[in-house]
């Protein structure tokens, strides 16, 4: 069995990691509960239009959609 290096994230953690790649977050509350029952990695691949086309991880959101009602 693989040992993962990197601890999971809390879903308050996973929201914060997304504000600070660029994410727009108007509702805190609903994403955080969003993001407890999907968590990130099962959301990623839905953010890959979003990305960078020259970066391969979420670390810079192209056009920082937004999460939430607004």
């Amino acid at each position: 069995m693989t040992d993962f290096s990197k601890p999971p994230l809390t879903p308050e953690q996973q929201l914060a990691l997304l504000e600070a790649r660029g994410l727009t977050v108007n509702d805190p509350e609903r994403a955080q509960r969003l993001l407890e029952v999907n968590t990130l990695f099962r959301l990623s691949p839905y953010m890959r239009p979003f990305q960078d086309s020259n970066r391969c991880r979420l670390d810079n959101v192209r056009s920082a959609p937004a999460v939430g009602r607004g």
